[in-house]
């Protein structure tokens, strides 16, 4: 606290006191003009611009919430709070107890409030924001006196594809040291939320790809379908659904071929490429009904 005041008061930096991470922020805010003991109405957001943000946010939240409140059932719930911020520093989610919204609110920390460093100075959210990696504050390392009361660890949530700032999870409780192990859950918490997030985009990605590969295959006058390396149907076009008399709103993937191909010469000749160590495709004649059909197999590279 000492320290803290010594720059405030008069500007100068004890530096074999204050960290080195901290002393940066604290000559960023100076320089932008934060006010370390009164907090600014423009650092709130009324109350539908800041339902509007979570709005938007409502991936994110789905994503991370789940993962969040497994994380503060292995804290002490009279003693943190664990928070996720949208990447401008706006609560998106709060899991606590109601005792310590009621004590923040006496200090001024409310839903709307920005925690980054524009509107703050120092802060857990802002310096996390600012490095790109997980951080621990204590007390009054925060620049604003409203927040002395506060230690916090912070880690950034990074977008598994872009790599740019997607939020920042964190971990705060009223008391004067950290306890590390809050660090590493809430690193914990970060690395949970961008690989359930890279999942989705790969799941969304697949999703994506199966309809191009139904429009594409949909397209060709030939019957195809698709079998995995178990003979599960993967995809089936419609022409084939038609030849195998399969109703066309119906849904046979992940069926095994043979409880729709009613085919002995054609079952064949898929079972047999199945067991085909050297994956050379062949080519036979079929009757199916009163029709004759060329069947070729082939493998996916």
């Amino acid at each position: 606290l000492y320290a803290w005041r010594v720059f405030i008061d008069k500007g100068q930096l004890l530096t074999d006191i204050v960290p080195p991470l901290i002393a940066d922020s604290w000559k960023r805010s100076r320089d932008l003009g934060i006010d370390p003991n009164y907090i600014s109405q423009s650092a709130y957001l009324d109350p539908d611009e800041y339902q509007d943000i979570k709005d938007r946010n409502q991936y994110i939240i789905s994503i991370a919430k789940p993962i969040l409140e497994n994380i503060y059932q292995f804290l002490e719930p009279s003693r943190y709070v664990v928070v996720l911020y949208d990447p401008n520093g706006y609560h998106l989610v709060r899991i606590g107890q109601r005792a310590d919204f009621q004590r923040s609110s006496q200090f001024a920390i409310r839903e709307g409030l920005c925690l980054a460093e524009e509107a703050m100075g120092t802060t857990g959210f802002g310096l996390a924001k600012h490095h790109l990696n997980p951080v621990q504050i204590v007390g009054c390392e925060h620049y604003h006196v409203m927040l002395h009361y506060v230690v916090g660890s912070y880690a950034p949530l990074l977008d598994p594809l872009s790599g740019s700032l997607i939020g920042v999870a964190g971990i705060a409780g009223a008391r004067t040291l950290p306890y590390p192990h809050t660090l590493s859950l809430a690193v914990a918490a970060k690395y949970s939320i961008e690989s359930n997030i890279k999942l989705d985009q790969r799941r969304k990605v697949f999703v994506i790809y199966g309809k191009a590969l139904r429009i594409t295959m949909d397209s060709l006058t030939d019957g195809v379908f698709l079998v995995d390396d178990k003979g599960q149907i993967f995809e089936i076009n419609t022409v084939a659904k038609d030849i195998f008399g399969v109703r066309k709103n119906e849904d046979v993937r992940r069926q095994h071929f043979s409880q729709v191909v009613n085919v002995p010469d054609l079952a064949s000749l898929i079972l047999n490429a199945l067991s085909d160590e050297n994956r050379e495709g062949r080519e036979i004649d079929v009757q199916i009904g009163d029709s004759l059909y060329l069947a070729s197999t082939k493998f996916a590279q």
